[in-house]
């Protein structure tokens, strides 16, 4: 019992001194200032992007795995 309360008290350390020595993420205000028409359409264009990319790789996850169980039964199809 007493491995159960040291690894909660040591993940909240952890917890404390990362919120404690973590600097906040400031954004550029001069970022915005930049809005004509191709900057919004680069945003939209990375958003759709980002959007799809766990799928690409999800998709191409599942036809690896598949390649790989359908190996064996191809080469049973080989033998005479």
């Amino acid at each position: 019992m007493s491995s159960f309360t040291s690894a909660n008290g040591f993940a909240a350390a952890a917890l404390v001194a990362t919120l404690c020595i973590a600097s906040p993420a400031l954004a550029c205000p001069l970022c915005f200032a930049a809005s004509n028409r191709a900057v919004l359409h680069a945003f939209y264009l990375t958003t759709v992007m980002l959007g799809l990319l766990p799928l690409g790789v999800l998709g191409g996850l599942a036809i690896f795995i598949r390649s790989i169980l359908r190996r064996p039964a191809l080469q049973d199809l080989d033998k005479p």
